[in-house]
C-alpha cells in the first residue's frame, strides 16, 4: 500500500483483511451493554468521540455499568448511523460538529480516535469495534501536514469489522499513512467486511482502508 504524491482513491471496496502482523455519562446511562455481548454501545457522534478515552474497550466515559462482571466490556458496537452533517443542511460546513477549527480558520475535521485533543499524544486502538452494518456518513478529515489519519489513528491487537464509511462529502487529507478506516495498523489486527466509499487524498502510503500495514 504505497503510493507517492497526491493521490485521490474514490473506493467502493468491500474487504476481508486480515493482519498477523466508575463514573456516569452525561446523559445518565445505567446501562452501557443492554445486549450483554461485552461491547458498549455507540449511540452517537458523541460516543464515538469518547472512544478515544477508553481505547482498550472497557469503559465509556470511564464507566463499565452493565459489562459482563467476570470477563468485562472488550470494545464498541453501533446501534444507528452515524453523519457528520449534524446540522442537516447537505453539507459539510463549520455549522457542523466536530470541524475542529485553528484559530486561523481551518476546519481540520475529525480528530483521528487514538489522537487527543491539544496534546502531541497518540496511542493505538486495541479493542473490539463492530459496526453492526451502519454507516458512518461523511466522514470529513483535513489535515495534510499530519501522518497516521483515518477514522482511527492506529490499531494493533484490534477487531474492526462490519461498518460502512460513506456518503457524498466523506473525504479524508493528510500526509503519511491516510486511509478512511485506520492510518496505520501495527500486529494483530482483523479487519473485516468493510465498506468504504471515500476519496483519500495523501503523499505517502494511502490506502482505502488502510494506509500502512
Amino acid at each position: 500500500m504505497h503510493t507517492s504524491k497526491k493521490l485521490l482513491i474514490p473506493l467502493l471496496t468491500v474487504f476481508t483483511l486480515l493482519l498477523s502482523l466508575d463514573s456516569y455519562a452525561a446523559n445518565g446511562r445505567a446501562d452501557y451493554d443492554r445486549d450483554n455481548d461485552g461491547l458498549i454501545e455507540i449511540n452517537d457522534l458523541a460516543d464515538l468521540d469518547e472512544i478515544r478515552n477508553n481505547l482498550d474497550g472497557k469503559t465509556l466515559y470511564g464507566s463499565s455499568v452493565g459489562c459482563p462482571l467476570r470477563e468485562g466490556c472488550t470494545g464498541f458496537e453501533l446501534t444507528a448511523d452515524l453523519d457528520f452533517d449534524t446540522n442537516g443542511n447537505g453539507e459539510i460546513d463549520n455549522g457542523d460538529d466536530y470541524r475542529n477549527i485553528t484559530p486561523e480558520g481551518v476546519a481540520e475535521g475529525w480528530l483521528p480516535i487514538g489522537r487527543f485533543p491539544d496534546s502531541i499524544y497518540v496511542d493505538d486502538f486495541s479493542a473490539h469495534f463492530n459496526g453492526n452494518g451502519h454507516v458512518i456518513k461523511n466522514l470529513s478529515i483535513n489535515r495534510p501536514l499530519e501522518s497516521s489519519i483515518g477514522l482511527f489513528n492506529s490499531a494493533e491487537n484490534s477487531i474492526i469489522e462490519n461498518v460502512v464509511i460513506a456518503g457524498l462529502h466523506s473525504e479524508i487529507i493528510g500526509n503519511r499513512e491516510v486511509a478512511a478506516l485506520v492510518g496505520h495498523t501495527y500486529l494483530n489486527n482483523r479487519i473485516r467486511n468493510v465498506f468504504i466509499a471515500a476519496n483519500v487524498h495523501g503523499e505517502h502510503f494511502v490506502g482505502g482502508l488502510v494506509g500502512s500495514a
